[in-house]
This record gives structure tokens, C-alpha cells and sequence, in this order.
């Protein structure tokens, strides 16, 4: 968009309505803000902005012209971004009927002009209300995903609390169940043949009975083997409550990234998908707390009760079955569509994409057709 062939009217703020109003895309939007916040003639800006802001804003231009498949991935944060702006400068009604930019703490910027009047138009084109309403909807949305996401990561911490834990519980075990040392080899190892066993079946019975139940039944099995190790008076029972912890955490492992990828809205899957791989490593340094922790209490005890600690997260996991929503995909499969979009107008910022990722299950899913997917895009 090339302001120099616009026809300029005196008052700045009204240009800058006028072209931000023929800006058809986030990209024409971008060229508007960007040549504004460069102009140096007597009509100047409206605002300055940050010029970290618009160093920004000008690099996703330059990213999105060389690479339209950039483009596609960037224009849907461009579009967030541009309300972003509006939310913070504010527009607020002045005692002489002016109107002025909201300066808070944390405005980014400065009113250029000193008068601009109702008959710009400018607040009836700015509905402060709705965009504080999107603002607060935005937030809520984040943080209900963030918690969900924290929750299905929490039996990832098992998996690294018994690699952890096992590393100093295993000499205390070895003193006071008298065992061998191929014993100790099996003992140790066996948790990670069970736990593959346990992936490998994860995923049918998360087709079975749902993604958020396949959690709540690995945090029991991991803590019926928790508990049998911990009361262990040998080292058979012993073994008996490894395998079945092995199979918990093996559930666990599997349907955690499955749930996180399928609940995240698509602007933040990839970050939160990572938060399993990161718990994992949060467990490994519980782990070795604990053995600090305990390892001063007598051989009978102390590595009962590093063990016994490892059941916490999984109390915590029966609690956020109480607050975590089921997966919208099989929710899908199981033929109730309503369900599944109420799930995804919690943890979905727009409702465009809200419809589009329906149809994009629906279609996978075979209940679906491509035409309705094209509509969906389309709005």
C-alpha cells in the first residue's frame, strides 16, 4: 500500500482510520502502520510506537513477502497482534469532548496531536468493550490450556522420579532385602520392559475408554505398585509391584503428548507438547532429592518411604481428573460432535478455528465431508 498516492486530509488520525480501513489483509494493515510510524512531514503520525515494536512487525512483513508459506503461518498472528494494539492504546473519552489516548503504565504509546474530535469517527469504530472481553477470553483461554497441559504431564513425573529415586533406593534395598547382584540388574530394569509393554498398550485402551480415563488408570496402577513395593518383605512381592508400576507409567508416557496435542489450540501445540519431556526431567531431580532426603533414617525404612513418595503425583492426577475436559478427537469418534465443541470453545482463543478444527476431525474421523471443512476456511 503506497500512502504517497493516498489523498492526505489535514488531520492525520483520520487518514489513518481511512487507510486502516481499506487494509484488506494483516499485510496491508502492516504497510499502513509501518509507513506511519516512518513519515516525517508536517501530517506525522498519529502515535510513535516502540520502535522495537514496529522492527518487529516490519520483519514479519519482509518474512511474509519472501515466503507465502510463512505468510500463511504468520497471518493469523498478525491478525492477534493487531488487536493487541488497540488494546493498548485505549481509547478513553475526555471531559471536553475530545478524544484521547489512554496513557497506563504499560501504553507503548504517545499521542502525537493534541485535538481530535467525535467526528473522526474513530470510537464508534473502536468498541472498547468487545476487545476487553476478547483480551479477558484470551487469558482465560491460556491458562485453562496451560493447567490442562500440566495435568496430563504429571504421570511423565513417575518415569522420572523411579530413575531417579532407584539410583539411591537400590543400595538400601540391596542392605536390607539381602539380594543379589543380577537381582539388583532386574530389579532396575525390569521398569522399563514394562513400561514399552505398557505404551505398546496404551494406545487401544485410550481408544477404548478416552484419553483422560487412561490417565486416571495409569495413576492407579502406578500407585498399586507403588504400594506393594513399598510394604515389600521380599524381593519376589518386590518385583510384583515393579511390573505393575512399569505398566502405569507406561500409559502414562504414552497418552500424555496425545491428550496435550489434541486439547492445545494450533499457535501453541508445539510448546506444550514438550511440557511431558520436561516433567520427565523435573521427576529425575525429585528423585535424587528424596534419596538426599531419607537416606539418613534406618536401611528398612528409608528406601520404603522414597518409594512410597513417588504416589503423590498420582493423587494430584486423580484431582485433575475432576477439572481437565475429554479429548475433543475422540469425543468425535464416539459420535458426540456437541461435546466436542463445547471442549474446544474452552481451549480455542477463536471460534473460526473453533469450526475449523471440527471439520478437520469430523473429516479424519470419516463422520465428515471436505465441503464443510472449505466453508469453515472460508469464514
Amino acid at each position: 500500500m503506497n500512502l504517497k498516492s493516498q489523498n492526505h486530509d489535514t488531520n492525520p488520525v483520520k487518514n489513518f482510520k481511512e487507510l486502516f480501513t481499506q487494509a484488506t489483509s494483516p499485510r496491508a494493515l502492516v504497510d499502513v502502520a509501518v509507513a506511519y510510524s516512518q513519515r516525517g512531514d508536517g501530517e506525522g503520525p498519529f502515535w510513535r510506537g516502540d520502535g522495537r515494536i514496529w522492527a518487529t512487525v516490519a520483519a514479519q512483513r519482509r518474512r511474509a513477502t519472501s515466503s507465502p508459506r510463512h505468510w500463511q503461518v504468520t497471518e493469523k498472528k498478525l491478525e492477534l497482534r493487531q488487536d493487541r494494539w488497540f488494546d493498548e492504546m485505549g481509547v478513553q473519552e475526555n471531559g471536553n469532548t475530545e478524544m484521547g489516548m489512554s496513557l497506563g503504565a504499560k501504553n507503548k504509546y504517545r499521542r502525537m496531536d493534541s485535538q481530535v474530535t467525535h467526528d473522526d469517527g474513530f470510537d464508534d469504530d473502536y468498541d472498547a468493550s468487545r476487545h476487553s472481553h476478547q483480551l479477558e477470553r484470551r487469558r482465560t483461554t491460556r491458562r485453562y490450556v496451560f493447567a490442562c497441559s500440566v495435568f496430563a504431564s504429571l504421570n511423565n513425573v513417575l518415569l522420572g522420579y523411579d530413575v531417579g529415586v532407584m539410583s539411591g533406593a537400590i543400595l538400601f534395598i540391596q542392605e536390607d532385602l539381602k539380594i543379589t547382584e543380577v537381582q539388583q540388574e532386574i530389579l532396575v530394569g525390569i521398569l522399563s520392559v514394562m513400561s514399552l509393554l505398557g505404551s505398546l498398550g496404551g494406545g487401544r485402551t485410550s481408544d477404548a475408554i478416552g484419553r483422560k480415563w487412561t490417565m486416571g488408570l495409569a495413576a492407579i496402577v502406578f500407585q498399586a505398585g507403588a504400594a506393594v513395593m513399598t510394604l515389600a518383605p521380599s524381593f519376589e512381592v518386590l518385583m510384583i509391584g515393579r511390573i505393575l508400576a512399569g505398566v502405569g507409567i507406561g500409559f502414562g508416557v504414552m497418552i500424555a503428548p496425545v491428550y496435550i496435542a489434541e486439547i492445545s489450540p494450533t499457535v501453541s501445540r508445539g510448546s506444550l507438547t514438550s511440557f511431558p519431556e520436561i516433567f520427565i526431567n523435573l521427576g529425575i531431580l525429585l528423585g535424587y532429592v528424596s534419596n538426599y532426603a531419607f537416606s539418613g533414617l534406618p536401611a528398612h525404612t528409608n528406601w520404603r518411604i522414597m518409594l512410597a513418595v513417588g504416589i503423590l503425583p498420582s493423587v494430584f492426577i486423580a484431582f485433575a481428573l475432576c477439572i481437565i475436559p475429554e479429548s475433543p478427537r475422540w469425543l468425535v469418534l464416539q459420535n458426540r460432535v456437541d461435546e466436542a465443541r463445547n471442549v474446544l470453545l474452552k481451549t480455542n482463543e477463536n471460534e473460526a478455528e473453533v469450526e475449523e478444527r471440527l471439520a478437520e476431525i469430523e473429516l479424519a474421523a470419516g463422520i465428515g465431508d471436505s465441503g464443510k471443512l472449505e466453508e469453515s476456511r472460508m469464514a
